[in-house]
């Protein structure tokens, strides 16, 4: 309830007072993550808790707090995929943003660490008994797929698009609403990689 009351008062908050209460949630947040740290409840605090890292720009904080979480914890990989996407992002701008270019050295560090935060966190998600079809799932396999394709590995990238039942062509086929914002997308890249691999056939 204190942890419910917290985000409500964060979320209606004005601008002046935004500060205020985020520290107030933190502060709740981050008690009932201690104190009931092996329980449900705890371990959903920390996600919170992480998501709120998130949201304030605090990417090493989130990471921290998904490490300690147990690796069947469906908020370790939530929140691997979720910093995974917000790199890519990064990526993507800082890349293409000639006003405040990264170097290649940089460049390249952001690109390896999105890589393995994504599969870090597809593998956790997928390891789970019943894994979640969400947002979030599903643009993290599509930008991995797009790393992939990046790099030239054709197979790896078709791998996702065509995993059974939670692939991405699978939910595009299936009329799945979830996938319609990232649906174009997919086809782009599934055309992308079946070039690549040269597979003209299904490229058509």
């Amino acid at each position: 309830i204190a942890m419910a009351a917290s985000i409500q008062l964060y979320n209606t908050a004005k601008a002046d007072q935004k500060s205020a209460a985020t520290d107030r949630m933190i502060d709740i947040v981050q008690f009932i993550a201690k104190q009931w740290a092996d329980e449900p409840a705890g371990r959903d605090a920390q996600g919170r808790l992480a998501s709120i890292a998130l949201a304030v720009g605090d990417r090493n904080r989130a990471m921290a707090i998904a490490k300690q979480l147990p690796e069947d914890s469906p908020q370790r990989g939530e929140i691997q995929l979720k910093l995974g996407l917000a790199n890519w992002s990064d990526y993507l701008k800082a890349s293409q943003d000639e006003s405040k270019p990264l170097s290649q050295q940089e460049l390249a560090a952001l690109f390896k660490e999105t890589q393995s935060t994504l599969e870090e966190g597809l593998a956790s998600v997928h390891k789970l008994p019943d894994t979640e079809i969400n947002y979030t799932l599903l643009a993290s396999e599509l930008s991995l797929g797009q790393i992939y394709n990046m790099q030239g590995k054709f197979k790896e990238a078709i791998q996702l698009l065509e995993r059974p039942q939670t692939g991405l062509l699978d939910q595009v086929n299936s009329g799945s609403e979830v996938i319609k914002p990232l649906s174009a997308s997919v086809y782009r890249d599934e055309l992308k990689s079946y070039v690549g691999q040269k597979d003209m056939t299904k490229a058509e």
